[in-house]
């Protein structure tokens, strides 16, 4: 898990970290789509659904300013939710969101999540899969 967060921060790892990651993440309860440019197969944002205590949370993010606001992450997310709903029985995903990221806030409402209750500097919203 430091690792990504030392990737995200610095935008590197060390390929020692990434050799760890990866042999670890095969025990992780979680699953990850990398979003790329086809043409360049340049990384530009990410899905993930982590299983948390009781629940299945989702992260999302466009990495690269140039593509936010284009339709990819809409594209992604209901594919990511195709294929979530057609391997997994889980029957619904929370979001856990920074109270100030409207962007993502929005995205949430316009695609069914239902905000559950606000704490501290989060809104907690959770999307039925039916």
């Amino acid at each position: 898990k430091r690792s990504l967060i030392k990737f995200f921060l610095k935008g590197k790892i060390t390929k020692k970290q990434h050799k760890i990651f990866l042999k670890k993440y095969s025990y992780l309860e979680r699953l990850d789509f990398i979003l790329v440019k086809k043409n360049t197969q340049k990384m530009v944002g990410a899905i993930n659904l982590k299983k948390k205590k009781s629940y299945f949370e989702i992260g999302k993010f466009i990495s690269d300013q140039k593509y936010i606001s284009k339709g990819i992450m809409q594209k992604a997310f209901f594919n990511f939710l195709k294929y979530v709903r057609n391997y997994f029985k889980i029957k619904e995903i929370y979001s856990e969101t920074k109270i100030t990221n409207y962007r993502n806030i929005i995205f949430n409402l316009k695609n069914n999540f239902k905000i559950q209750e606000t704490k501290k500097n989060l809104v907690i919203m959770k999307l039925k899969l039916n």
